[in-house]
C-alpha cells in the first residue's frame, strides 16, 4: 500500500502548503510520480509558474528526459490538437502520422 505527499514552500523556503493522498496498491517508484504530479497541479492551480522541484532519489531523475522538439514531434502534434478543440482533457488513440 503508498501514499504520496508533498510540501510547497515559497521562494524563501517556508511553509505555503503540504498535501497527501492514499493510493493504495502502487510500487513507491510510482507513488513519488503521483506525488510530483499532485504538486505539479496543485501550484498550477494557484497560479504559480516558477518551479523547483526536490527529489530524494536519483532514479526519479534519471526518468525525467529532455528531448529536442525534432525528436518529438509526437508531442508536438498533440499540443496542437488541443489548441484546435480546445478541451479538457482528450484521449488520443490513433495518430494520423507515425510515432
Amino acid at each position: 500500500r503508498a501514499t504520496t505527499r508533498g510540501v510547497v514552500r515559497d521562494g524563501t523556503g517556508d511553509w505555503v502548503i503540504g498535501y497527501n493522498r492514499f493510493l493504495g496498491n502502487y510500487s513507491i517508484f510510482d507513488a513519488e510520480f503521483w506525488g510530483i504530479l499532485d504538486g505539479l497541479k496543485l501550484i498550477q492551480r494557484r497560479g504559480h509558474s516558477n518551479v523547483v522541484i526536490h527529489f530524494d532519489s536519483l532514479e526519479k531523475v534519471n526518468e525525467f528526459k529532455i528531448y529536442p522538439m525534432e525528436e518529438n514531434q509526437c508531442a508536438d502534434y498533440l499540443a496542437k490538437l488541443a489548441f484546435e478543440r480546445k478541451e479538457d482533457l482528450q484521449l488520443v488513440e490513433t495518430l494520423q502520422m507515425q510515432c
